[in-house]
């Protein structure tokens, strides 16, 4: 019984094997699958991979690289013929300032850059010059008019000055304009101040302010013949407490209950 089993499990294995044989051959022979060709194996499908040089990406990368150096090479000959055409000018220049007599100190057109100033540099170089950070210091910090200082840096740089332990902070207030502190600081003369706006903002959020306008528009209403709470009981508003008298009003005048 055992042997039989065992035979038959051995064809079947064989069997399965002849089978599959037999579709590799029927499918390599008849082009279905892919990578064979005419029977032989096709390495075409690495033309597609990132390494190979017929890859679109690679093809994309090399055109770029020559482009870069094509316009690079334009560049240079073009720079060349500035030049060229600088230093003739400049030749032609120095002729005739020796047939005149004079001496050409122009400098070669190559080095001609470096004695060209950039452009805003006088400008900027005579605003440091009136506008110094010694001088605005000095303008800010009274205390600091006419102080020793301990090099020519302090005079150009910006410096966290502490003259006799007192500490002056590079800062401006925006309530009195001063410098040293800012808003909100002890010694600030304006802390305990309002501002108009403060004031307002105030007056706006007032209890006292706003029952005032409730109170004239109350007025109002009356000379206009319309109920207002003059009419009502005085027994019943006696009841009421503050709150809710002004709540009693807003239904009266604008009906809306809160």
């Amino acid at each position: 019984m055992l042997s039989r089993v065992a035979l038959t499990g051995t064809i079947e294995t064989e069997a399965a094997k002849a089978d599959a044989l037999v579709w590799w051959e029927i499918a390599l022979f008849k082009g279905k699958n892919r990578f064979a060709v005419g029977g032989v194996m096709s390495l075409n499908f690495l033309g597609k991979k990132s390494f190979h040089p017929s890859a679109p990406q690679n093809v994309a990368k090399l055109w770029k690289a020559e482009e870069k150096k094509r316009l690079e090479a334009e560049k240079k000959n073009e720079l060349a013929r500035e030049h060229a055409m600088e230093e003739s000018r400049r030749h032609a220049r120095s002729l005739m300032a020796a047939r005149r007599g004079e001496v050409n100190k122009e400098p070669p057109a190559s080095m001609d850059f470096m004695y060209q100033k950039p452009p805003g540099l006088a400008e900027a170089s005579q605003r440091k010059k009136v506008e110094r950070p010694a001088d605005k210091e000095a303008e800010r910090f009274p205390l600091l008019k006419d102080a020793p200082r301990a090099g020519v840096h302090e005079l150009v740089n910006e410096v966290q000055h502490q003259p006799f332990g007192v500490k002056l902070n590079n800062v401006q207030c925006r309530a009195c304009g001063q410098w040293g502190h800012s808003v909100g600081d002890r010694e600030c003369p304006k802390r305990n101040e309002l501002t108009a706006g403060e004031v307002d903002a105030r007056a706006r959020l007032d209890p006292q302010y706003v029952l005032g306008d409730m109170e004239e528009a109350a007025a109002l209403q009356a000379g206009s013949g319309e109920p207002g709470l003059s009419e009502l009981d005085p027994e019943l508003l006696a009841t009421l407490s503050e709150k809710q008298q002004r709540q009693l009003l807003k239904i009266i005048l604008f009906g809306v209950s809160t």
